[in-house]
């Protein structure tokens, strides 16, 4: 099973994308920016950790605008695993909105 690491979640976004939306903050950065705003995510284990279908489920029942950000940390250190998850959101959910991931 894969896991993906999340430092959190905020639902109703409107400030991480066009429109209101759901942000996926997720753990794990190597970059280090000077002047990070979330330096408390670098480590990749200081968040939650969910199976791909655990976080999707998480997600859905309060996601009913289907729009999606990704941020950090540096999502793409958990690619794998975002690519899984994004699948599974294309596959299981219909008339899925946007999908965008920040990175550094």
């Amino acid at each position: 099973m894969d896991s993906i690491y999340v430092a959190g979640i905020v639902y109703g976004s409107m400030l991480d994308g066009p429109g209101l939306r759901t942000v996926i903050f997720l753990c794990g950065c190597s970059v280090g920016c000077p002047g990070c705003h979330n330096k408390e995510y670098w480590n990749k284990f200081n968040g939650k950790k969910y199976s791909v279908r655990e976080l999707y489920s998480e997600i859905l029942p309060f996601t009913p605008q289907k729009k999606i950000t990704f941020s950090g940390g540096e999502p793409l250190e958990q690619k794998k695993e975002l690519k899984k998850f994004i699948n599974l959101l294309i596959i299981l959910t219909e008339n899925v909105k946007n999908i965008l991931i920040f990175y550094p």
